[in-house]
């Protein structure tokens, strides 16, 4: 299914790349070509779960707007094109919001198994000059010992080896881990999507 949805999205997108060429010296009817197939293929791309949704399909949406904006209530180009780039980033920023606690939901229900892990070892960034280290944490499940490397942000200090800390991972596959965010990591996300929506908002009234 997910390859043929693929397909159907190439193929819509030579279509309409092909028509916008040819339709390069009829701006409404382009532009109006432009919104529908943004819209289309976003819609695919969010039933294939392609992160590119999130940007395509808000941003047709917020085409169609403004066209209907310019064609039936004659606002002027330059405030049609303030406010769609405006109505975008509102839109992009609110997606991403839903989006992100989305995956945060699922992933924790995906990987819903905690386990004790132990830091057995400590391993330098030789990409970086400060001191910067990622602990290779070891665990047990189902008889087994996995090893797996902890990504960069997890924690605040470098911590010491034989430190343990827990994990969530994917009960159906013990090599499948999760490491949750910090709170104050996914607090820092969702304000700074906040702030952009919220200035976006005022430009967006005081234009209107």
């Amino acid at each position: 299914m997910k390859k043929i949805i693929d397909n159907i999205i190439y193929i819509l997108t030579a279509i309409l790349l092909t028509t916008i060429v040819l339709l390069k010296d009829k701006y409404f009817i382009m532009l109006c070509l432009a919104a529908g197939g943004l819209i289309i293929i976003g819609i695919l791309l969010f039933i294939n779960k392609n992160s590119y949704a999130l940007i395509l399909t808000p941003v047709g949406i917020c085409l169609s707007i403004s066209i209907i904006l310019y064609k039936n209530f004659k606002y002027p180009i330059h405030k049609v094109t303030l406010i769609f780039f405006m109505l975008s980033l509102i839109l992009i920023m609110i997606f991403t919001i839903i989006r992100y606690f989305y995956l945060l939901n699922f992933n924790m229900q995906t990987h819903c198994l905690v386990v004790e892990a132990e830091i057995t070892d400590l391993i330098k960034n030789p990409n970086l000059e400060k001191e910067v280290y990622y602990p290779v944490l070891t665990y047990k499940k189902g008889g087994e010992i996995f090893d797996v490397n902890c990504p960069e942000g997890f924690y605040k200090d470098i911590p010491n080896i034989g430190d343990k800390m827990q994990i969530n991972i994917n009960p159906n596959d013990y090599m499948d881990v999760y490491f949750k965010p910090p709170i104050s990591l996914v607090i820092k996300n969702v304000v700074s999507s906040i702030c952009a929506i919220i200035l976006a908002i005022i430009v967006l009234v005081g234009t209107l």
